[in-house]
C-alpha cells in the first residue's frame, strides 16, 4: 500500500510542477506582449504616455494573474482600462482591442500545449 501512495505522490508533484511551469511560460509570454503593446500605444496614440510609463507594470500584473484560469486576463485588463479611460475614448477603443485580442489569441493557442498537454488528468489547468 505505501508504494503505490509514494507513486500517487511522485505524480502529483510532476504534475503540479508541469503546471507552474506552463503557468510560468505563459505568462512571460503575456508579460512580454502586453509591455511591448502599451509601450507602442503609448508611444504611438497622442497623449497616452501614461501607459509607456506604466508598460512594465502592465506586462508584470498581466504575468501575475495569467495562472488563474478565466478571469485572470480579465483582472489584467482593468488597469490598462482605467490609464486608457484617462487619455481618451480612441486610446480607450485600442487597449480594449488589443487585451480583446491578445487575450483570445493567446488562450486558446497556448494553454493546451504549454499547460494542459504538460499534465496528467491530475492537475488540468485549463478548463
Amino acid at each position: 500500500m505505501a508504494p503505490e501512495r509514494g507513486r500517487h505522490v511522485r505524480i502529483l508533484t510532476h504534475n503540479v510542477a508541469q503546471y507552474v511551469k506552463g503557468s510560468l511560460m505563459v505568462g512571460s509570454i503575456m508579460f512580454l506582449i502586453v509591455s511591448i503593446a502599451m509601450t507602442l500605444i503609448g508611444n504611438v496614440m497622442p497623449g497616452a504616455e501614461i501607459l509607456a510609463r506604466f508598460a512594465l507594470l502592465l506586462g508584470l500584473i498581466a504575468f501575475a494573474l495569467e495562472s488563474l484560469p478565466q478571469i485572470g486576463p480579465i483582472l489584467s485588463y482593468i488597469p490598462a482600462l482605467i490609464l486608457a479611460l484617462t487619455v481618451g475614448i480612441e486610446t480607450t477603443i485600442v487597449v480594449s482591442a488589443f487585451y480583446f485580442i491578445a487575450f483570445n489569441v493567446e488562450g486558446p493557442s497556448s494553454c493546451p500545449r504549454s499547460r494542459a498537454s504538460s499534465s496528467a488528468s491530475v492537475a488540468r489547468p485549463c478548463w
